[in-house]
This record gives C-alpha cells, sequence and structure tokens, in this order.
C-alpha cells in the first residue's frame, strides 16, 4: 500500500519494533528478558541485506522465529533513534545517547565512519556542556580526567577523515589503503564513543556521593532516634538524668541547625536544586 502510494519509487524505509515486551502474564514492569528484549524488523531503502548465519555468532534467535539462517544484530532501544535520523538525513535527537548501528546502514565505509563521527560529537557536546555547567557551580569542581583525551581523539579522527578524501581524489591510490585508514577511524571512533559515554556517565553521577549520604545518613539518623526514643521511654530516669538528657537534646538541635544552615548555604552558593534541601533536611532532622 505504501509503495503503490510513492509509485514504487525504492526511497522508503521500514522499522517495525516496540518499546517493550511482555510476559506470559501480560505484564512488562520487570526486568525478565520477555519484558526488556523487543523484535527490530528494518528493510528498505538505506537498509543493508541480512548476513547469512556464521557458527562463530553468539546470539542465536528462538526456534520459532524461523531466522536462525540468519546473523542476529542486536542493538539497544535508544539506538533506534541515530539510525532513524541517518537513514531520513536529519540530525541527531537532542540529547540522544544512541549509538548508530552503522552494520543495518547500506552505505559504503567511509559514509558509515563519517556517520558515526557525527553521532560521536553529538554525545561529545553534552559531556562539554554538562562540564561547564558543573564548572560553573560546583565550588570544588573536579572535571572528568579523560577530557583531553576526547580532544585528541577527534582531532586525530579529523585529520584521518582529511586523508581518506585526499587518498580517494588521487586516482593512483589503492582501495586497500582507503579501507585501511577508514578501519583505523572507525576503530578511533568507537574508542571516542565509549570515553564520551563514561564521561557523560561520569557527569550525571557526580551528585550521587552528597546524595548518598544524605540519604544512608537520614536512615541511620532515623534509626537512633527511634532506639534512643524506646530507651528513653523505657528507663526510670532520675532528675539529674533527665536534665542531662534535655540538655543534650537541646544541643543537638542547635548542632542540627548549625549543620543545615551551612549545607544550605553551600547548595545555595553552587545553584543547587531545590531538592536537594529536602535532602539534608532529613538527615539534620534525626
Amino acid at each position: 500500500l505504501i509503495e503503490r502510494y510513492y509509485d514504487y519509487d525504492n526511497k522508503t524505509s521500514y522499522i517495525f519494533t516496540a518499546d517493550h515486551g511482555m510476559s506470559n502474564k501480560g505484564s512488562h514492569g520487570d526486568g525478565d528478558p520477555t519484558n526488556t528484549e523487543t523484535p527490530i524488523i528494518c528493510w528498505g531503502s538505506g537498509i543493508s541485506s541480512s548476513n547469512p548465519s556464521s557458527s562463530s555468532s553468539s546470539l542465536e534467535s528462538p526456534s520459532d522465529w524461523v531466522l536462525n539462517n540468519y546473523e542476529r544484530l542486536d542493538i539497544r532501544q535508544a539506538d533506534v533513534a541515530p539510525l532513524m535520523s541517518s537513514l531520513i538525513g536529519v540530525p541527531f535527537p537532542i540529547n540522544n545517547v544512541g549509538i548508530l548501528p552503522i552494520d543495518y546502514l547500506n552505505v559504503n565505509s567511509f559514509q558509515k565512519s563519517y556517520l558515526l563521527f557525527n553521532n560521536a560529537k553529538e554525545i561529545i557536546s553534552q559531556v562539554f556542556k554538562k562540564s561547564e555547567i558543573k564548572a560553573s557551580s560546583v565550588l570544588f569542581f573536579k572535571p572528568y580526567s579523560k577530557e583531553n583525551q576526547i580532544k585528541e581523539l577527534i582531532n586525530l579522527i579529523d585529520s584521518l577523515h582529511s586523508k581518506v578524501l585526499l587518498q580517494i581524489q588521487n586516482p593512483d591510490n589503492k582501495q586497500e589503503d582507503i579501507e585501511i585508514t577508514i578501519t583505523e577511524s572507525l576503530n578511533l571512533i568507537k574508542q571516542l564513543i565509549f570515553l564520551s559515554k563514561e564521561g557523560l556517565y561520569y557527569y550525571q553521577t557526580y551528585d550521587w556521593p552528597f546524595l548518598m549520604f544524605s540519604i544512608t545518613s537520614g536512615f541511620l539518623g532515623w534509626i537512633f532516634y527511634i532506639v534512643n526514643y524506646i530507651y528513653v521511654k523505657n528507663r526510670d530516669l532520675s532528675s539529674t538524668s533527665n536534665n542531662s538528657f534535655f540538655f543534650t537534646n537541646n544541643l543537638s538541635i542547635i548542632f542540627s541547625i548549625i549543620s543545615f544552615s551551612i549545607i544550605s548555604l553551600w547548595l545555595f552558593l553552587e545553584d543547587s536544586p531545590f531538592l536537594y534541601y529536602l535532602y539534608i533536611l532529613f538527615p539534620v532532622i534525626f
């Protein structure tokens, strides 16, 4: 129907997939493979044909799929977005973290390298932006340790792509030599993507130690408060002990107020989200 509408121009790509699977019970909220794994079937313009299954392949399709004669190319769900963007020729989505599955594309090796490099640079831009935001607000900022290595790889890949273009323009160069350069660039791009994803995770979890400390302190404080409350309630205290306990409680309140004020000032200077104040309020109360 679609092909007939477009007069069989062979310019349409088809991608069929799903957002999640479903168990035999009809649920999809847990981490069972039947819920987290979904099929993806692609064909049409720009899509490469299926490869025969090799004995070295570690991925086997379920027998009822009747597809064991073909090699499986599994991808993450986030990878569908850059795949679709590449097929229709538009920029990758903002904040995309998917990695373009170049084996799905029916293009030459240099185009694969070029597309994957653009994919990597899009992820890297997020890393540098998050680094810039953190550096502008965090008092004792510690950048991702491999940012300089990322910049070096970008320059190196750029020079390899320039070299490939010169090799293509020179008829004396052999195709084998061009492919060697392209393969080298692809290996560096994969390394670049690994570092960029690692850097992105570093900044996404930058505040985790502080948040985990706050949450853990809150629960430990709550446990201590309950134990102390039960102990005091079930003990016959003398008037001296009561005064001492009253003094201790007052001292704890003063210490809590001072602690909350100092940490709040620190969070204010770092322009932290309002939720962070609630995180520290919980342990300070107890």
